[in-house]
């Protein structure tokens, strides 16, 4: 295969048959046509014949309906190779067949073949997603509503359930989970109403799992402790400890990544402390993906921040150790964002990250990785922190000679960029 692609064998082919098709067409007198469509049709009897859609067209011109009326039921009759194959191959079989049919006025097949393709396009094993898909981006783009959810949505979930009872459906869990996400953000009535449409025992721990999964997706929605609670007590019931950790594949990395989310979103010091008591999360859990440079200082003040939050103390120890120019700075600065309860990262960007971006700006932002910290952290940047960082490189640039204007040009770049 690899010499034929080479030397654009298939464009010879084509071009081949092109050739092969037109003189038939316009020398007929010759039996060209004839002879080509008796071998077509001779060549259902192999194994594995191949479908030339080019020379459908002779048996138009020899009017030879008898004997595409037996191409047409090879492959796309009852039991046809169409039906087996994959959807775009179906697809493009049943199209050029189809064209041919209307020549001979086979309306009647041609029904046959449209009603079967409709059942195909849900019924085809392992490639629902090309149809499913299809329809979740269109509802995708529907404005957020009651109506998007409790109309279009339960139609979409009908669709799903019916491609699940015909076969492998993969794109089943993308169509459950985007629908759970839209329950949630339309209120907790829609989403025990639409959890109890699927809350059968067949799939009860996928069932439970998306609604936990879909409450933590939008976190930032649940701002009251006593809702933050019964989130906490609703997860640790659902996934119990005692159970799990008995599986060799169990779920404890992720209550314990629940929990501490949770956790880290109480405002009432009292409740914190007694849902760290329970240990079923602690510092070593919220930092396990912790960046491989940080020493151990660096990760006894991230865990202090999954244990009490990011208080005072905390800044200070950060705003030193940037002070001092210790080593894996940039890993702890990104990742203490990422654990620093969402109430006290504006006040961590303005303090801590603004000053170390100003400790190590002094060769500009292209060489020292600034331009990660300012992705994750600009939405966070007060007024006045952008106008210190601006006034730092506008400084810089007075300060050194011409030659590092491309330093400049560089750090204007990604200043803009945010």
């Amino acid at each position: 295969a690899g010499p034929c692609l080479d030397c654009n064998a298939h464009k010879v082919m084509s071009f081949l048959k092109k050739v092969i098709t037109k003189h038939a067409e316009n020398n007929q007198k010759s039996n060209m046509a004839v002879i080509i469509c008796d071998v077509i049709v001779q060549c259902l009897e192999w194994d594995e014949p191949i479908f030339v859609d080019d020379f459908n067209i002779l048996f138009c011109v020899t009017n030879a309906y008898t004997d595409f009326i037996k191409v047409a039921e090879y492959w796309c009759g009852e039991n046809g190779i169409a039906w087996k194959s994959e959807y775009d191959e179906m697809e493009s079989y049943c199209k050029s067949i189809i064209k041919t049919l209307e020549f001979f006025k086979e309306h009647k097949f041609i029904d046959k073949i449209r009603e079967k393709q409709k059942c195909k396009m849900f019924g085809y094993v392992g490639r629902k997603d090309y149809s499913i898909y299809g329809l979740l981006d269109c509802y995708k783009l529907l404005p957020m509503s009651e109506r998007r959810l409790c109309d279009y949505g339960m139609r979409l979930f009908s669709v799903s359930n019916m491609a699940n009872s015909i076969g492998d459906n993969r794109s089943s869990n993308d169509v459950d989970n985007t629908l759970f996400d839209d329950a949630v953000k339309l209120g907790y009535k829609y989403l025990n109403a639409f959890f109890e449409l699927g809350n059968v025992p067949q799939k009860l721990v996928y069932w439970r799992m998306n609604a936990i999964d879909s409450l933590y997706n939008n976190i930032d929605l649940i701002t009251d402790d006593s809702e933050l609670l019964a989130l906490y007590n609703l997860t640790n019931a659902w996934i119990n400890p005692r159970i799990e950790q008995d599986k060799p594949y169990n779920r404890m990395d992720t209550l314990k990544e629940y929990n501490y989310i949770v956790v880290s979103r109480i405002s009432d010091p009292e409740i914190k402390d007694n849902l760290i008591s329970k240990g079923l999360y602690g510092a070593k859990d919220c930092i396990q993906d912790i960046d491989q440079n940080i020493n151990d200082d660096q990760s006894e003040i991230l865990g202090l921040i999954c244990e009490v939050g990011y208080i005072d103390r905390i800044e200070k120890m950060i705003m030193m150790k940037i002070e001092n120019n210790d080593l894996g700075l940039h890993g702890l600065i990104k990742q203490a964002g990422k654990i620093i309860p969402d109430d006290s990262l504006s006040r961590y960007v303005n303090k801590c990250v603004v000053f170390y971006i100003l400790s190590i700006s002094k060769y500009g932002y292209v060489y020292t990785s600034v331009s990660d910290i300012l992705e994750q952290y600009y939405l966070y940047l007060s007024d006045d922190s952008w106008n210190k960082l601006f006034k730092d490189i506008v400084d810089r640039f007075a300060e050194s000679d011409y030659e590092k204007i491309t330093s400049l040009w560089g750090d204007f770049t990604i200043f803009s960029m945010y």
